[in-house]
């Protein structure tokens, strides 16, 4: 920052010096990297999942760290019999037994497994993948699709490492895993595990209510994830299709919405995979090698193998957990098969579902009687055998359709040893109620909205900040629910309500202003908006993907059980109908359905299924009907494919005699349909590749209007300034800055601008044409461009500035420039309004001195190398050079070089005669200590003595201090004498190097400087 600094003020000086231009950019840059890297190291400590965009995060990231830590700190605990333990050894302790004793093997697996029903096994092509030489291609993929900054394991290396130095670790990495995959036993070096206890609730008293995740060595972790890699295309073909967990392809929502059905209806009513040895024998070396440790308040606690379970933290755990937890499947689909299961049927003609699951959430759908609860109790039991794992009574409850009497419900509650629950309550948490939702349902949304705020401060952000926090997190907190459910109004309304107080910066009992409208804030950028979403809308674009799914004809089990539910004339959805009963999901996928007209078009296959002409398939996503085109009666029914002559072109003979040409002529660029071709395919008409996504789905419910539209707002947000001045900009182009006309309007003060007499300070006025303003604009602007700058209006004239060169800096670089400026210039007007002194711009140039006076300028100058020199010029009032010097003073602080400048100018004016001198220097702390008459600092002490006896000759010495602009020449001779050998120099004559500053300052030429006033 000092050499910056020093160079900056060199370069006033010296304004063409490509040196000292590449060298502040070199500087510039590196300052750059370090903040970059002061804020990287921050953000990994405070464990932030988001970044926020606006300033330097440093400061943010440093309380989230420190918050985090305190938060994460374990005080106490209770033990197995109640009692609190505060003891930091004897916690230790205990958390490291627990976990022993957890992972110890227990000797009840039973090792056989056997079904009568086939399941599916891979295929040899699929074999011959995960069995093939791992290549450094699927090692580098491995590493860059790990999240970077995520809390490493003992060797403390993210992976965020590894991929910056991929260049020079690269090599290392591939041979490594290559040489596991060869030697599975290789794995056990850098198979060390810390256990990280994470609270699964707000307040933990015992051992039992932290969730352990392992922090696994990231290299480790490639290897892991490179085995990952290999079975992640094949498992879900040999895994259930009731099991969505972990299984690519396969969704979440998908069980939530089949749960919804089924809890909807409720209320109205071998097992070998076959995986490759070699693979095997790499997963299970990893799997047993372990050692671990737990991780207590920052502290590792002794080293212990574990003899049972997987990590939570292993790439590879969700996997072999499927794969593992798939075998209850199968028990459960033998059960089936042979009768002695009776599921659940999901409407008249819907599939029959025995079971959903996601990992290990479970549910179980069957008849409600004695024997089906025993066939229940003996299948889980016999999975709980083979597999080690148990049913946790406390997790596990009953729900009852409403035809089971009251009677049966206790005897198979008495049998089960399960609790009943009127609900499933959460399912993968979103609500299953049966019912309409209401907003009680989901008030938990807005509890997680208020608790994620009250961890934020909103003054320790910058409004830019906020909005990126916000969009980031506030908005991703209800998108999850949205996804499967119509979420309330009034929930959704509350939250936007959250969302927009913190944006503003309101805060408990006191709100702030807000500028802009809620439903400006909420359009896309380019339209005037921060591209907030309106979630009411989000949420039908949510459900809308659900709708195009069913749509589109794709399969799922979800799509089964919906579709035996409700389309009701097996008409696949043509004509859906909704009736009161109806679950509020498919009346939101039937408002969907319905919708879908307006958005889809044909892209042509066989052409058997598209009409000619009222069906969309033209170019653009048309039909010939929405052309204007009058079809006869006799060619209402006609297909695309009748349009096609036998050689499969375009019949132009036809089309010609009952179509106008300008419609003929859009059908050159379709290819015709074919017989041999696959059917017609339905496509989404808001993206170009035809597929449907939510963004473009909520656009389009938003209608925003297309005159809305304005590349100015784009402009705006392509800026190369930091957040905060895009988001002032945005503000600026709004008119919504709080100047005094805006407070006037409040009936806060009068109208007035601070500087000027009976002006209104108004948004233009404070930015460009205050007196203060054009101070600093006409030494940034060209002159051909002063007048288009001043004369336009506040809209044109920030498009001329974002899109148009007006500077005297290098092109394109013009409209950051301008940016920083109208920050600078409010940031500016904001301290004097609000704090201790008011500022303003002066010009500042040398001045002559009167009649027979002569102007003594001197100027020291220390800088970081330990070089410091000092030089100053006499001068008479024509501005005439007397002479100069500089003066090298080896190594000296700042202080001490101007006193050596004064020393020397006084004793060089002195030796040549000069009776009536006027001595300028831009210190002032030497002007006030020799005015004073101090003694000055004590390690000045003996030069402002010397100084004072110079002083006291016979001669007239005036002492005044001088801005540094108004002071170039001396601060010159100064820098020359910190770069030339030792001694004192004269100068008869000016150099070369200052003849442009001495004529600067004989031709009156002055330099803005801000200043209190």
């Amino acid at each position: 920052m000092v050499r910056i600094d020093g160079i900056q003020r060199k370069l006033q000086t010296e304004r063409r010096n490509k040196f000292l231009f590449r060298l502040e950019k070199e500087l510039q840059d590196e300052l750059a990297h370090i903040l970059k890297t002061e804020e990287l190291m921050w953000f990994q400590r405070s464990r932030a999942k988001w970044l926020v965009d606006g300033d330097r995060n440093t400061r943010y990231y440093h309380l989230k760290a420190i918050t985090r830590r305190r938060y994460n700190k374990i005080n106490m605990l209770r033990d197995t019999q109640g009692n609190w333990i505060e003891n930091v050894d004897a916690l230790k302790q205990m958390a490291n037994d627990y976990y022993k004793v957890l992972f110890s093997a227990n000797g009840s697996v039973v090792n056989w497994y056997q079904t009568a029903v086939t399941f599916p096994r891979l295929h040899e092509d699929d074999l011959q993948v995960i069995r093939g030489d791992i290549t450094n291609a699927e090692v580098k993929e491995a590493v860059f699709n790990m999240s970077p900054w995520k809390a490493p394991g003992l060797d403390g290396f993210p992976a965020g490492f590894y991929q910056k130095s991929w260049d020079i670790v690269g090599q290392s990495v591939c041979e490594f895993v290559k040489r596991v995959w060869s030697n599975p036993f290789g794995v056990r070096d850098i198979n060390c595990t810390d256990i990280c206890l994470i609270p699964k609730v707000d307040q933990p008293e015992t051992i039992q209510q932290f969730r352990p995740i392992s922090l696994c060595n990231t290299l480790y972790k490639v290897v892991s994830k490179v085995m990952t890699n290999r079975i992640k295309d094949t498992i879900n073909k040999v895994v259930s299709p009731h099991q969505t967990g972990f299984i690519p392809g396969r969704s979440i929502h998908e069980n939530i919405v089949v749960a919804q059905e089924m809890a909807h209806s409720m209320r109205q009513l071998n097992g070998k995979v076959g995986y490759p040895t070699k693979w095997i024998d790499v997963v299970m070396t990893s799997v047993t090698s372990v050692r671990t440790n737990v991780k207590w308040n920052g502290e590792r606690a002794e080293y212990f193998h574990p003899q049972q379970g997987i990590r939570q933290g292993d790439p590879i755990s969700p996997y072999l957990f499927v794969i593992c937890v798939d075998k209850l499947s199968h028990l459960i689909t033998q059960g089936v098969h042979e009768g002695e299961w009776k599921p659940m049927r999901a409407g008249r003609n819907g599939p029959l579902i025995s079971h959903l699951m996601f990992a290990d959430d479970l549910i179980l759908f069957a008849e409600a009687n004695s024997s089906q609860m025993s066939v229940v109790l003996k299948i889980l039991d016999q999975f709980c055998q083979l597999s080690g794992q148990q049913v946790s009574h406390e997790k596990t409850s009953i729900m009852f359709s409403k035809n089971v009497s009251s009677k049966i419900r206790e005897e198979l509650v008495m049998q089960s040893g399960f609790n009943e629950t009127p609900s499933l309550g959460k399912y993968l948490g979103v609500p299953l109620v049966g019912r309409a939702p209401k907003r009680s349902d989901f008030n938990y949304l807005i509890d997680q909205v208020k608790n994620k705020l009250s961890a934020w401060k909103a003054k320790q952000l910058s409004f830019a900040g906020r909005v990126t926090l916000s969009k980031s997190v506030i908005e991703a907190i209800p998108i999850y629910p949205m996804m499967t459910t119509p979420i309330p109004k009034a929930c959704l309304n509350e939250i936007q309500k959250i969302h927009r107080a913190f944006i503003w910066g309101d805060e408990e009992g006191n709100r702030k202003y807000h500028a802009v409208r809620w439903d400006v804030v909420t359009k896309p950028k380019v339209f005037g908006g921060l591209g907030i979403r309106r979630l009411v809308h989000m949420n039908k674009a949510c459900l809308m993907k659900l709708g195009w799914a069913i749509r589109s004809g794709k399969n799922a089990l979800w799509i089964d059980v919906v579709k035996g539910k409700y389309d009701r004339q097996n008409s696949n959805f043509e004509t859906p109908l909704v009736r009161a009963q109806d679950s509020s999901l498919w009346k939101s996928l039937y408002d969907a359905l319905h919708s879908f007209h307006m958005y889809e078009f044909w892209v042509l296959g066989n052409g058997n299924s598209v009409n000619a002409w009222s069906d969309k398939w033209l170019v653009h996503g048309k039909s010939i009907e929405e052309m204007g085109f009058v079809i006869p009666d006799a060619l209402q029914n006609w297909k695309v494919k009748d349009l096609v002559d036998t050689n499969g072109f375009w019949n132009l003979e036809i089309l010609s005699t009952w179509l106008p040409h300008n419609i003929v002529s859009k059908l050159f660029s379709i290819v015709p349909p074919n017989n041999n071709s696959a059917a017609d395919i339905r496509a989404w008409s808001g993206s170009a590749d035809g597929d449907f996504n939510i963004a473009s789905a909520y656009t389009r419910l938003c209608q925003f209007s297309d005159e809305e539209w304005d590349v100015g707002w784009l402009n705006i947000w392509k800026l190369q300034v930091p957040e905060r001045v895009r988001s002032f900009i945005w503000l600026v182009r709004h008119d919504r800055l709080i100047t005094n006309y805006r407070k006037s309007k409040m009936r806060l003060c009068d109208p007035w601008c601070n500087h000027c007499v009976d002006i209104v300070e108004d948004t233009m006025h404070v930015l460009r044409d205050c007196p203060l303003a054009k101070g600093v604009w006409c030494n940034l602007l060209n002159g051909a461009a002063r007048d288009s700058f001043y004369a336009a209006n506040r809209e044109d004239w920030m498009k001329l500035n974002t899109s148009q060169d007006l500077g005297k800096v290098s092109a394109n670089s013009w409209s950051c420039v301008w940016a920083v400026g109208c920050h600078f210039l409010w940031l500016w007007r904001n301290r004097e309004a609000h704090g201790d002194e008011r500022k303003g711009v002066i010009q500042v140039g040398w001045n002559h001195p009167e009649g027979d006076w002569i102007m003594l300028n001197t100027d020291g100058a220390s800088r970081r190398s330990d070089l410091a020199g000092c030089g100053g010029l006499l001068r008479n009032s024509n501005g005439q050079w007397l002479g100069g010097f500089s003066h090298h003073l080896g190594c000296c602080n700042s202080y001490l070089a101007e006193l050596w400048g004064v020393l020397d100018g006084l004793t060089f004016a002195f030796d040549r005669g000069h009776k009536k001198i006027e001595l300028h220097t831009d210190s002032c702390v030497v002007v006030q200590t020799l005015q004073s008459g101090r003694e000055g600092s004590v390690v000045g002490w003996r030069l402002i003595q010397q100084i004072r006896r110079m002083l006291a000759m016979d001669w007239e010495v005036r002492i005044c201090h001088s801005y540094r602009e108004a002071n170039y020449c001396a601060d010159a001779l100064a820098n020359m004498g910190c770069e030339h050998e030792s001694g004192k120099r004269v100068y008869e004559q000016c150099r070369v190097r200052l003849s442009s500053l001495l004529l600067a300052d004989v031709m009156g030429i002055t330099t803005p400087r801000v200043i209190s006033l």
